[in-house]
């Protein structure tokens, strides 16, 4: 799983274990794992792309604009564009350029 974090501010990645499950009569405990970002600021204009993508397949490189609130992502055989823009009626719109 590619996982692009687009802010305004430095982000901080890590990845926690948690308890996903714990069975009733057994008790045997299943572990989860999670990414959690941590961002310290007043208007983040937080964004996150999360690609699949197999084993050997590529994955995409990705640039992010901040001033035009737009995201390229770069396939090997095509580049889309993805552009944000925010409301206060309709919160975040993306529109997806191919």
């Amino acid at each position: 799983m590619l996982v692009r974090m687009l802010q305004e501010g430095t982000c901080t990645l890590k990845i926690e274990s948690y308890e996903a499950n714990k069975h009733p009569k057994t008790g045997e405990v299943t572990e989860g794992k999670r990414l959690v970002a941590s961002l310290n600021t007043v208007e983040p204009g937080f964004r996150v792309m999360l690609y699949p993508f197999r084993a050997g397949q590529s994955p995409p490189t990705t640039g992010w604009n901040r001033a035009d609130k737009k995201l390229e992502v770069h396939f090997v055989e095509r580049t889309d564009e993805l552009r944000f823009s925010t409301t206060m009626e309709e919160g975040t719109k993306i529109s997806l350029i191919k």
